[in-house]
């Protein structure tokens, strides 16, 4: 019987609490203007006219104004039992418990954008919350040896019963003076606006069962040779009351070369294992309930009678769906295991493929439902790849040694069908990353990885020698036959010098929608990395490194540091100090046409 308790208080917003990426601290912090130093600043003073245009705060106002407290209890309980019927015979009973209670009291003050979104009173957050997991697996094992026979059966069941529990509030328009520990205290301090009602409270109860059966049968012969097979049946409540059991039988054999009589007095090879194996697994990780509809419930969701809004109801955007059911992924492979100076040099290699069906995906689907979006067993897709690894005592001594391992793999990965998905048409669709504006940035189409980019290639920038330039009215005109990028990446104003200018991939003379292509994918041609591990008498000491070679990256620290946002004062990154100029040293707009490439130069 094993018990672990342990408690935390954890004080402080961190970075991320002032709400969503727009207002999140560290970016607050970084975007912020620079010409206010630190040391000089008032933190008393607040600018509503850069707040409100920017959304940014003084950081050290900020980090003044809001006060968070996050507590935390958690409990592990875990017993063994063992009976040995006979010689043969074992029965194992292993039973946990795991409850977690939490809880969160969050103060937002005046300046923070949560306020400025409510008549800048400050907002308290309140949340409790509790879940309690127990575990319970039984099995029953027989070991017999007979003669060069080996024989290992293994029937079990298994028991999850998880259970949370939460209550969240919501307090808004608290008196712009009152602290943290105030509020925390006095909640009904808080007074609504004329025509205003405070959010309801909202409680959340998720049981979640999980009942597996399973058996497994090991047979050796002569050391030799290996027969492993084995039967799953697992039943999700996630599911609806018609899909709730997926069932994953899996198979494998391996021969250990090295106990052959032509190897097994080699001092070089120590050990050589060819195995090959196939099986099923399932997975069930998706929201619970999707089978039923439910309401949601917010002061927004209100109706007006008279002079009183009466909170209501809706039912969200994500429409039931009591026919999803356990996803599935058949796995094949052969690999080699093997050993060499009596495993003073080890390593694997495997060659893999894993095709997953029924994939559990969160799919759009037509809006004249009255609903957006639906959970379904919608797609398929393939992985298949090697893998390698080696490793090698390099020092091996009483008081010293030295291990150096390695790995390098390589996975192929394709969207094999889009399923019957309403945003997927032709077998492709586009979908966003919510960087900017709902972009449209991945491209899921059938024969690509998933996480391939999607958008344009640029061709530099617009020069002064694009255009023709008209002295009397000051206007720079694009000259015949160079594609304009006004309707792609300028809002339809018409470009300028200094602008972005995009591939016409399709040779139109028309940058859109047509110009956009693969940009790469986010799936390396492979990966891998290498630790290194150093022990000396009771010191230990482990480097390890990994790398992947092939993939693209999403530069987001260029996205959002290397952007005005339309907004002034804002700090960037320094290469766009390098940025095009219409304007001089001193001020002067330039607009002669050679003065303005010189300045550009």
């Amino acid at each position: 019987l094993n018990a672990r308790y342990s408690r935390q208080m954890i004080y402080g917003a961190g970075t991320s609490s002032t709400g969503s990426q727009s207002t999140n601290r560290l970016r607050n912090a970084v975007r912020y203007q620079p010409f206010e130093g630190g040391s000089n600043v008032n933190v008393d003073e607040f600018d509503p006219l850069f707040a409100n245009e920017t959304n940014l705060v003084n950081p050290i106002l900020l980090a003044n104004s809001e006060v968070k407290e996050n507590g935390r209890n958690d409990l592990l309980l875990n017993g063994i039992i063992e009976y040995r019927i006979n010689k043969d015979f074992t029965f194992r009973s292993v039973i946990g418990y795991v409850q977690r209670d939490e809880m969160v009291n969050q103060f937002s003050g005046p300046v923070t954008s949560l306020a400025r979104q409510n008549n800048d009173q400050p907002v308290v957050f309140l949340s409790k919350a509790q879940s309690r997991r127990i575990t319970n697996t039984n099995t029953l094992n027989f070991r017999k040896t007979f003669g060069n026979h080996k024989l290992d059966l293994l029937a079990g069941q298994e028991t999850v019963k998880t259970d949370a529990e939460s209550l969240t509030m919501n307090i808004k328009w608290f008196p712009k003076s009152i602290s943290a520990e105030e509020a925390f205290a006095n909640i009904q301090a808080a007074s609504p606006p004329s025509g205003q009602v405070q959010d309801i409270p909202k409680t959340n109860i998720l049981p979640d069962r999980l009942v597996s059966f399973f058996a497994r049968a090991n047979y050796i012969f002569n050391n030799k040779y290996i027969f492993t097979a084995s039967m799953r049946a697992d039943g999700s409540s996630v599911f609806g009351p018609g899909n709730r059991w997926g069932y994953f039988p899996a198979a494998s054999v391996a021969w250990k070369v090295n106990e052959e009589n032509f190897l097994k007095d080699s001092k070089v090879v120590s050990e050589l294992k060819l195995r090959a194996g196939y099986g099923l697994s399932g997975n069930n990780r998706i929201p619970a309930f999707l089978y039923n509809t439910f309401f949601l419930t917010s002061s927004d969701y209100g109706y007006a009678f008279g002079n009183n809004v009466t909170p209501g109801a809706t039912t969200g955007n994500i429409m039931s769906n009591p026919n999803v059911k356990w996803e599935s992924a058949a796995s094949k492979n052969i690999g080699v295991d093997f050993g060499l100076f009596n495993g003073r040099v080890y390593g694997t290699v495997d060659v893999y493929q894993t095709d997953t069906k029924n994939l559990l995906l969160l799919a759009k689907i037509p809006q004249t439902s009255g609903y957006e979006y639906q959970y379904q067993n919608s797609g398929s897709t393939s992985n298949k790849g090697i893998e390698f690894s080696v490793g090698a005592a390099i020092i091996n001594k009483e008081n010293f040694n030295w291990k150096i391992d390695a790995n390098l793999s390589s996975n192929k990965n394709v969207i094999k069908s889009l399923g019957n998905s309403a945003s997927a048409s032709a077998n492709s669709y586009l979908y966003p990353s919510g960087w900017q504006n709902n972009l449209n940035d991945f491209l899921v189409q059938v024969g690509k990885p998933v996480g391939t980019y999607w958008g344009y290639i640029t061709a530099g920038r617009y020069e002064v020698s694009d255009f023709d330039y008209n002295p009397t009215t000051q206007v720079y005109t694009l000259k015949a036959g160079i594609p304009s990028s006004a309707a792609a990446a300028n809002g339809a104003k018409a470009v300028q010098p200094g602008d972005l200018k995009l591939a016409d991939l399709n040779g139109d003379g028309i940058i859109d929608n047509k110009d956009m292509t693969d940009l790469g994918s986010a799936q390396p041609k492979f990966y891998g990395g290498f630790n290194q591990t150093f022990r000396y008498k009771n010191w230990d000491m482990s480097l390890m490194f990994n790398f992947s070679v092939g993939n693209k990256v999403y530069n987001a620290n260029k996205i959002e540091y290397s952007t005005q946002y339309l907004y002034r004062d804002n700090n960037m990154l320094a290469e766009v100090a390098n940025r095009w100029r219409w304007f001089d040293d001193a001020g002067n707009k330039v607009n002669d046409p050679t003065a303005l490439a010189a300045l550009n130069a």
